[in-house]
């Protein structure tokens, strides 16, 4: 029987400083090499430095002409690039002797060489890619074997922050001769409807195998019974997998060999149909629905870019209380943990494969390896991922250069082909950007077509190719720092650069190249045949600071809806009260106006009532509706409101005139307390909980928010005080951030100055803690504690 342990402590490692090591060497000199934890980035516990993968690019000035510019937070600025070596002892029995033994990795970035007792095994060129490495005839059993791994990661390769190393989770399988290959499994589900589902699976083995039987079990635990390879099952009325019910089915397969059992693998599957039509859109269980998704990079901001599947969770957790019901997986093939919990916690998902092709964006990026392997890899990626039930598209590239001429077209037919031929059950896309590409054929390749940035063109595309089947694959790309409201607040379109490099967190600036929110809300609603948005981003992640790639110390960006700590910015209101279906709310900016006294403040109120009183210190500024007519008044409300110390308060009404809702904001005094608090429902309610109680699970990343707040318990909204937290002896620190794009001091240190009133700190939760942890936060002058249950 198959046997899979999880390679994640004893490893040892070393990065390269100039001279290359010979890692692979069994008897090399370890003493200085250093222990690590699987997966593992090598580059985030470091400070953010300019001089760490700098780029050199033309820009383009105002009048034409181009200068040489330094762009230096591009992807990151913390030290990816270089070689480093992994080392771990592993032991196999005389027992073993006769099966079969393999290494799953999930990734390693960028490049990996795969060696055992000095014998290089296997090798793989695309950091994102998952492979399998067979290592049987290189094991010595009965006595100790040496797994060395080398990680390479070469400058100017990505165009944001890769992380690097080991950074994603490693298996070590062990094999009967006769067994299921890897990613061998495809559970189909050829009809699917309310009243019944059928269900088949093709298995993929090795060795002298009698028989395959698989076993469905419901998601409440019953067995439905048995069917053999190449049979059809059918299951009466099939609870459905959606975003609202992720309903999850288990096939288990098991594989005989000479009339015993060799082999069992267990795959979540899901029933749903679904449709995409190019004037009712997308059709999901039968009824209309819409993505109100969000594209995300890999990385996990304090974390970089190790996997951690409790940190994963969190973000998602955060988007679904956001009322996010998609993930894009910008812009390559994402970590398995992933596509599970979007199975399990209720996702769609476009999963992507590539950024590139055969032309660069950056020097050292996939289009180095994309002619030798690029059919390869897409058909690991399609083989790896197709059981997800979450899967409703699969991306085959992002705005690629080659969608502007038509002499690109077969490599698009191309991969088509391949996802076809792997899985004909989704449609194929590419997110453009480039509008010719729906004049030299490009978009005619794909099933549907995604549009990047391209709201205005939503109207005359469904006019001009009545036939395409359009969506939204990147939009808005609103960028913000949060906390930070600026005067006056205006639409920047292009942005209004500033000297402290922050950006305004009114939600009306972007790049040249996008568009606030409100104006892919608006071709949304106007163009019903479209059906939904992907946001660029979810989160903040490190690297691409838009707009001040060639500033420094900018170094993450500022286009999530979150930052990279996990707290909302404004605009995830915005987006609640769109996307959530619950009464929401919201009062921006802070009211701490010192010096403004008498000077209008824009005061704006993401809500979905239609209408909404305003008071200034009890006093009616009066009730304001929305206005479908305006461009600002369609999906906020706004008032001047001459700013005076106290209170601000909103009243919503529903659409009988009653009060339905109130929120309020007040003038915070000088910081006194420091307040501890974790994720619940919503940021702003655990922030003002008292006594509140949290619950964690041993293993788990533990977040720990940090606020600094008033006498009287108020955020004080632009504090800057200096604060550490302690964990208990079950506690290991890992690290903490403010979610300013352009703090240099790196992640791994404890004390860090709160940004506009708060930090985040995380903490990894020990498998020996007891029934309670503890953390105690220290600012000058007060000391206060945390206690979170672990169950």
């Amino acid at each position: 029987m198959r046997e899979t342990i999880w390679l994640k402590d004893g490893f040892l490692f070393i990065k390269e400083n100039g001279e290359k090591i010979a890692g692979q060497d069994p008897q090399i000199d370890t003493s200085a090499w250093e222990n690590v934890r699987i997966p593992h980035d090598w580059a985030i516990g470091h400070d953010f430095k300019p001089d760490n993968d700098p780029k050199q690019v033309e820009k383009v000035n105002e009048d034409g002409s181009k200068t040489l510019v330094t762009q230096y937070g591009n992807t990151g600025a913390l030290p990816t690039v270089g070689r480093g070596w992994y080392r771990k002892p592993l032991f196999f029995g005389k027992e073993l002797e006769g099966k079969r033994i393999f290494l799953e990795f999930d990734g390693i970035m960028w490049r990996s060489e795969i060696y055992l007792n000095g014998n290089l095994a296997g090798k793989n060129h695309f950091g994102y890619m998952s492979f399998e490495v067979e290592i049987t005839e290189f094991v010595r059993f009965g006595e100790e074997n040496i797994l060395e791994i080398l990680a390479e990661v070469d400058p100017d390769c990505s165009r944001w922050y890769s992380g690097a190393g080991i950074f994603r989770n490693i298996r070590l399988v062990i094999k009967e001769a006769a067994h299921i290959k890897y990613s061998g499994i495809h559970v189909k589900t050829p009809f699917v409807s309310d009243e019944k589902a059928t269900l088949t699976a093709v298995v993929s083995t090795e060795g002298n195998v009698d028989r395959i039987i698989n076993t469905v079990i419901s998601p409440n635990g019953e067995n439905l019974g048995e069917f053999a390879a190449g049979e059809m099952k059918e299951i009466a009325s099939p609870q459905l997998w959606s975003p609202e019910n992720p309903r999850l089915y288990s096939v288990i397969t098991h594989v005989y060999s000479e009339g015993k059992l060799a082999d069992e693998v267990e795959t979540k599957i899901g029933f749903r149909y679904f449709s995409y039509d190019e004037n009712e859109g997308f059709t999901f269980n039968g009824k209309k629905t819409v993505f109100k998704g969000v594209c995300q990079h890999h990385d996990l901001g304090i974390l970089g870019a190790a996997v951690e599947e409790s940190a994963l969770r969190r973000q998602l957790q955060i988007l679904k209380n956001m009322g996010c019901n998609a993930i894009r997986t910008s812009h390559n093939p994402p970590t398995p943990e992933l596509l599970s919990l979007c199975d399990e916690m209720g996702f769609f998902v476009m999963d992507e494969l590539f950024d590139e092709w055969t032309l660069p964006k950056v020097k050292n990026g996939y289009s180095k390896y994309f002619g030798e392997h690029a059919a390869d890899d897409a058909r690991k990626f399609i083989r790896r991922d197709r059981n997800h039930p979450s899967i409703v598209i699969w991306s085959i590239g992002n705005e690629i250069p080659e969608q502007v001429d038509k002499k690109y077209k077969y490599i698009a037919e191309f991969l088509r082909s391949i996802v076809r031929s792997e899985d004909d059950t989704r449609p194929v896309t590419m997110a453009f950007d480039r509008p010719e590409s729906h004049e030299n054929g490009m978009t005619d390749v794909v099933d549907i077509v995604g549009l990047n940035y391209k709201p205005h063109l939503y109207e005359p595309w469904h006019e001009w190719h009545p036939a395409y089947k359009l969506y939204g694959s990147e939009t808005a790309s609103c960028i913000s720092s949060r906390g930070e409201f600026i005067l006056p607040m205006a639409v920047e379109h292009p942005v209004m650069q500033n000297d402290d490099l922050t950006v305004n967190s009114y939600d009306l600036t972007s790049p040249a190249w996008s568009q606030h929110p409100d104006l892919e809300f608006a071709a949304q609603d106007d163009n019903p045949n479209v059906f939904g948005e992907f946001v660029w981003t979810g989160f903040d992640y490190i690297g691409e600071p838009t707009p001040y790639n060639d500033k420094w110390p900018a170094r993450s960006s500022y286009f999530g809806i979150v930052d990279l700590c996990g707290m909302p910015k404004s605009r995830y209101y915005l987006y609640k009260s769109r996307w959530s279906g619950e009464n929401v709310l919201h009062i921006s900016p802070h009211w701490n106006w010192e010096g403004y006294e008498g000077k209008e403040i824009p005061v704006q109120l993401y809500t979905n009532f239609e209408t909404v009183e305003l008071f200034l210190n009890g006093k009616s500024l009066g009730k304001r509706s929305k206005n479908a007519a305006d461009e600002l008044g369609r999906y906020r409300i706004i008032w001047q409101v001459p700013y005076e110390a106290g209170e601000i308060r909103a009243v919503a009404f529903d659409k009988d005139g009653n009060a339905a809702m109130e929120a309020k904001v007040v003038t915070a005094k000088e910081p006194k307390q420091l307040k501890l608090f974790c994720d619940g429902a919503d940021f702003y309610e655990e922030l003002m909980k008292k006594d509140a109680v949290y619950t964690a699970k041993r293993g788990d990343i533990l977040f720990v928010y940090a606020a600094i707040v008033d006498e009287d318990g108020n955020i004080c909204p632009k504090a800057a005080e200096e604060v550490e937290l302690i964990g208990c002896p079950k506690l290991q620190y890992i690290g903490s951030s403010n979610g300013d794009p352009r703090e240099t001091l790196g992640f791994a240190v404890p004390k860090r100055k709160t940004y506009n009133g708060f930090a985040a700190y995380a903490f990894r939760i020990s498998e020996e803690a007891g029934e309670t942890v503890r953390v105690t936060g220290k600012m000058v002058d007060f000391e206060t504690s945390i206690r979170i249950q672990i169950k």
